[in-house]
């Protein structure tokens, strides 16, 4: 690899990669770094193994996010595979029962489809589902809102942070449970709170490919 990338969470927990951090990481080495912007392409060693990062000729950086886990065992989660070749069952939230679906990308993920993202509860569906039985290591959770085969809106609660904009993993873990429950096609606009990830799944047996903007915003120092 050419860089060690860690993800500390805001509560203080490591993470063990992050889709987005990946471009950022990428981004600020591509401009700080001669030899890497030369060749316009980064392995990044992270606690889910090496993450390949490129710049695209539109300036937008692709992430090759590995293959998605549908093992429960290795999620982790308690859910028992699902006809649709993902785990799942159901949680109930205060007689709400919600169908979720889980998805491995490096890290967990529950996905919920919902029918409209503005009429559900978020942060108290998120915080429980984050912390549920169903999920011995904890989870990021998100809600799903189909536009249409290649359009998905969602919104992100990440474990160990809470509400975010975004989330990289989370975003391809998404697109691969739409897709294997034929809800949509193998690539899509996922519509995050922070922008738009293109998210393609070419190949069921390989890697799911993130691609996206990552912009520098500002530099500073921190005295520790």
């Amino acid at each position: 690899a050419d860089v060690l990338m860690r993800v500390i969470n805001s509560d203080g927990s490591e993470a063990e990669m992050c889709g987005n951090g990946i471009r950022c990481v990428a981004r600020y080495l591509f401009e700080k770094d001669k030899n890497i912007a030369a060749k316009l392409d980064l392995n990044i060693d992270t606690l889910s193994g090496i993450i390949n990062a490129k710049v695209c000729s539109d300036g937008n950086i692709s992430v090759d996010m590995g293959k998605p886990v549908f093992n429960p065992m290795d999620i982790p989660t308690t859910f028992e595979l699902g006809d649709s070749g993902i785990a799942q069952g159901e949680i109930n939230i205060n007689g709400n029962n919600l169908q979720v679906s889980s998805v491995g990308m490096g890290n967990p993920h529950a996905i919920v489809f919902v029918d409209k993202l503005d009429n559900i509860p978020f942060q108290d569906w998120g915080k429980f589902i984050e912390t549920s039985e169903y999920f011995p290591s904890s989870t990021n959770v998100h809600f799903l809102e189909l536009i249409n085969k290649n359009s998905i809106k969602v919104l992100v609660w990440e474990r160990g942070a809470g509400p975010t904009l975004a989330c990289g993993t989370g975003a391809c873990a998404c697109l691969v449970a739409a897709y294997k429950l034929g809800l949509s096609d193998t690539n899509a606009d996922i519509h995050l709170p922070g922008g738009i990830l293109h998210i393609d799944w070419p190949n069921e047996k390989g890697p799911v490919f993130m691609k996206g903007s990552a912009n520098i915003v500002f530099l500073g120092e921190l005295e520790c």
